[in-house]
């Protein structure tokens, strides 16, 4: 059984991945670089040993099915581990506001109650 602290670094890990729209199904689960071609540089990245492969078994986990909603601006990305032939594990990982996305912050102002400006 996995313990909360890795359970929680691979969820982060997921919901960093799971902003990569275009992510092909199989695909293993790993960090999205995407602050340039060499990768993630502080502030927008995470310590390594969120996605160090001995530590926390990210390989196990595979893209199961990905969700991009263009007319909402939804987005998720289901991540699976086990075998076809044993008993699985799911993982959801949502994609939150997307930077200068105007569809995700429109969205976000829609939901926003009155009472509480």
């Amino acid at each position: 059984m996995d313990s909360i602290e890795k359970i929680s670094r691979i969820c982060l890990v997921a919901a960093d991945q799971s902003y990569w729209a275009e992510i092909p199904r199989n695909t293993t689960l790993a960090p999205y670089l995407d602050s340039g071609a060499d990768g993630d540089r502080y502030p927008n990245s995470m310590p390594a040993t969120f996605y160090d492969p001995v530590y926390t078994g990210l390989s196990e986990w595979r893209v199961y099915l990905r969700i991009d909603d263009t007319s909402t601006g939804f987005g998720a990305t289901i991540y699976r581990r086990g075998s076809a032939s044993s008993k699985a594990d799911f993982m959801v990982a949502l994609q939150g506001t997307r930077g200068p996305s105007a569809q995700d912050w429109g969205g976000n102002l829609v939901m926003c109650p009155r009472n509480n400006w």
